[in-house]
């Protein structure tokens, strides 16, 4: 936990920049589980999870660094909350990292921008938030996207909005709730015309993606290293 409190400010924090050197880190969780399934690391992650590719300079990259935290204030706004920031909490066996966007306080309030992402699922305040800003959505609805741009993260199903579950965005989320011990996320997808959320529970058969995770870690990756 302590490695949570000392890099809060995530990107413009030094340490979290520290902390997070060669760790598996969720944000690339989906594509080191393919990896882990195939047995092979290819050279693109391995240079990815070296850090060794510039991406922020990048127009998506950049447009979702800008806007992260406008979705949060609209966020905020719509659900009546505060959102506190975070920096990288570690798993236990020290090798593995998830960084929210931030941990809410406060009571959401009943909002129809709200999608839960499982069926018959009980009514649950979020813990923590993670926030996307798709640049080829940017200036779009989030139904439109959804109707008009090839494999895109949500599906709209008669107007309820879900996470495809093959996506890196759920191994992210899905890191996120079980490195920090929460139950609940609230990922608010954020363009210039729209704002929606899907409530994502954790999901605890994902646990299994953990021990993969890390027989991959020590077996595969550092052994790429000598």
């Amino acid at each position: 936990m302590e490695a949570a409190f000392i890099s809060v400010g995530q990107r413009d924090n030094s340490l979290w920049a520290a902390i997070r050197k060669l760790r598996f880190t969720a944000s690339n969780f989906g594509q080191i589980i393919g990896a882990a399934k195939r047995n092979r690391l290819s050279d693109s992650l391995k240079k990815r999870l070296l850090s060794a590719y510039n991406l922020e300079r990048r127009a998506p990259i950049q447009w979702g660094i800008t806007h992260e935290k406008v979705g949060i204030e609209e966020y905020c706004k719509k659900g009546a909350v505060t959102v506190l920031p975070t920096g990288i909490w570690l798993h236990e066996s020290g090798v593995l990292g998830a960084s929210p966007d931030g941990f809410v306080q406060g009571e959401f309030k009943k909002s129809e921008n709200v999608h839960h992402q499982q069926n018959d699922q009980p009514p649950t305040l979020p813990d923590i938030i993670e926030v996307k800003c798709p640049f080829t959505a940017k200036d779009k609805t989030i139904m439109e996207a959804c109707s008009s741009i090839k494999d895109f993260f949500l599906v709209d199903d008669q107007g309820k909005l879900s996470l495809r579950v093959t996506h890196d965005y759920w191994h992210q989320i899905q890191g996120q709730l079980h490195l920090t011990g929460t139950e609940c996320c609230d990922l608010v997808v954020w363009t210039s015309k729209d704002l929606q959320i899907i409530r994502i529970l954790k999901d605890k058969s994902w646990v299994t993606n953990i021990s993969t995770m890390l027989d991959f870690y020590f077996t595969i990756f550092l052994e790429s290293l000598k």
